[in-house]
């Protein structure tokens, strides 16, 4: 496999390199901006890209688009390195369409692991969209694509109840099909230069047409699947028989049922949607998990529709979850201490729903749906609304199972008129105090990073910790003096809390974390003054245990050599 890894800081690039290198037995590619990067992805064949958000000259959104835009690329499995939680930035990264993420600043301990799960989702992962026979309805679209006039003259006399299309050739089939978009083409034999074979791959292989349903006409004697066919039916010159074998695979269904089940591969896209969103906004690692049960009473809930321009009914997406993990959550996404409100509550939730629901209507887009978002509507499970059974539900889990809640995506009917969401934002609640911060440099990091030695190659443990200690002090001497910049502090920490998570450092990450968020929040300059105090403070207890590192590894003293 291989990867290309974007990201403009080198101790980051080196981390991740020696990782899917040896850890995961990728080939890799630097570059250092989105423009380097296009220029690869121009000239090479990638399997994977690891893409940092922020980056000089072209910043990881804009890169997304870019390979997003361009067909070639579109399925091109993106893993986004981010330590972002604006709200606009995550929207888009979620709306284009990322395969995972990883928090910044990594951690050494984790990484390894996570790519070989990213991977081997990838490698589960079918890309085509579900085409489920039954959406196919009485009145809609099919064309035959067969050399044999008698057989078309069949297939038409059977298909009363649909409108029927003929081509006698495969190029002419394509054609129509590109023209007429119809629901379903059955492919038979005798069909000239572009062969049946070659007709089925092109069709799957065109995003434009990922809708189209595929059934292929065999002979009797031909019992098993054909590749890029969603099923067989077996050539037959009685009209009749032709009518009953096609009923059993196209069953009538109810609108929203057949509506639903040619969708049920948005599963996928929420599941991942959810986890993103969650990961970026909160830094909380979310596990997906089947749910058996619907939410409670007094759980809430915020709904979503996603109007189908074609359809007679919508979809819905809906995100329910218990107050207090409600609350837990929109604490951790306001940075607003124990308190919040109601209010607070419902924009976030909402604000979270709104964006996994973008990347829902991007998926719908992709396979040929027109679809728009209806407004979010936030309210309380009760009584007097319980939630239906029907569609798909999926339960999630925090890693140390102290906060849950679900996702649910449905076919409704269309309503007549939406309903105002109301909240009361009179209630408040106080929130459990944050964990004790971990030690200064964590050991077992240090340790994760020596076993990724490979012979021959430079200490990566010596390499990493002497550009950090070359780089911090030249970072920290940017916010000497008495008049600090917001901006200019908001940057260097955030440098910082890069570097120092890569290393282990954890005190002195969240420390740096802490005085980025004042920087962006335009903080008082005795606010800024005193982080930077800590900062620099906790600085120098890493400074000594680092050096101390490097004397245990190169065997003499801990000065730092200039490379």
């Amino acid at each position: 496999m291989k990867a290309l890894i974007v990201d403009d800081q080198p101790n980051v690039r080196l981390l991740l390199s020696r990782i899917l290198r040896t850890k995961v037995g990728c080939s890799v590619t630097e570059a250092t901006n989105g423009l380097e990067a296009l220029d690869l992805l121009g000239r090479h064949h990638f399997d994977l890209v690891v893409l940092d958000v922020l980056m000089p000259l072209m910043d990881g959104i804009e890169t997304l688009e870019a390979i997003r835009r361009n067909p070639a690329l579109r399925n091109l499995p993106v893993v986004v390195l981010s330590a972002v939680r604006d709200e606009g930035k995550v929207r888009q990264l979620v709306k284009h369409g990322v395969a995972a993420y990883l928090a910044k600043p990594l951690r050494p301990l984790d990484v390894a692991e996570r790519f070989q799960a990213i991977l081997s989702r990838l490698a589960t992962t079918t890309p085509q969209p579900s085409r489920s026979l039954s959406s196919v309805p009485k009145g809609g679209r099919v064309l035959v694509v067969d050399g044999d006039a008698e057989f078309r003259r069949v297939v038409r006399q059977a298909l009363r109840d649909y409108s029927v299309s003929e081509a006698a050739a495969g190029a002419e089939g394509l054609r129509i099909c590109l023209q007429q978009r119809p629901a379903l083409v059955i492919v038979g034999q005798d069909l000239g230069v572009i062969a049946t074979s070659v007709l089925m791959r092109k069709l799957r292989s065109l995003p434009d047409l990922s809708p189209v349903r595929i059934v292929a006409a065999v002979p009797t004697d031909v019992h098993g699947p054909i590749p890029d066919a969603d099923a067989i039916i077996q050539r037959t010159f009685v009209p009749e028989a032709f009518r009953q074998m096609f009923a059993r695979l196209v069953v009538d269904q109810p609108p929203e049922q057949h509506v639903f089940t040619a969708r049920a591969d948005l599963r996928p896209q929420m599941v991942l949607a959810t986890e993103q969103v969650f990961g970026m906004m909160l830094g909380l690692e979310v596990v997906a998990g089947p749910a058996s049960e619907l939410p409670a009473e007094g759980d809430d809930i915020v709904r979503i529709a996603l109007m189908l321009e074609r359809e007679a009914c919508d979809l819905e997406f809906a995100f329910a979850a218990p107050r207090s993990t409600s609350e837990r959550m929109t604490a951790q996404f306001l940075q607003a201490g124990d308190v919040v409100t109601d209010a607070d509550v419902a924009a976030t939730l909402t604000e979270m729903a709104t964006i996994i629901t973008s990347r829902l209507q991007t998926a719908l887009r992709h396979r040929g749906d027109l679809v728009t978002l209806g407004d979010p509507r936030v309210s309380r499970v009760g009584a007097d609304e319980p939630m239906p059974g029907n569609g798909m539900r999926v339960a999630f889990a925090s890693a140390a199972k102290d906060l849950r809640f679900m996702t649910m995506l449905r076919a409704v009917p269309r309503p007549s008129s939406e309903q105002d969401a109301s909240t009361d934002t009179s209630r408040t609640t106080q929130m459990t105090s944050p964990a004790p911060l971990p030690p200064p440099v964590d050991p077992e990091v240090i340790e994760m990073l020596a076993s990724l030695q490979e012979p021959g190659e430079p200490d990566l443990v010596i390499e990493l910790v002497t550009l950090f200690l070359r780089d911090t002090p030249e970072r920290l001497g940017e916010l000497a003096g008495p008049a600090l910049d917001a901006g200019r502090v908001a940057r260097v920490a955030h440098a910082i809390k890069g570097s120092s998570g890569n290393l282990g450092a954890m005190t002195l990450q969240d420390v740096a974390s802490r005085l980025e968020q004042a920087g962006h929040r335009g903080e008082s300059p005795d606010v800024l003054a005193r982080l930077t105090s800590d900062l620099q403070q906790e600085y120098a207890r890493v400074d000594e245990y680092l050096r101390g590192v490097l004397a245990a590894r190169t065997g003499a003293d801990s000065a730092v050599h200039e490379r």
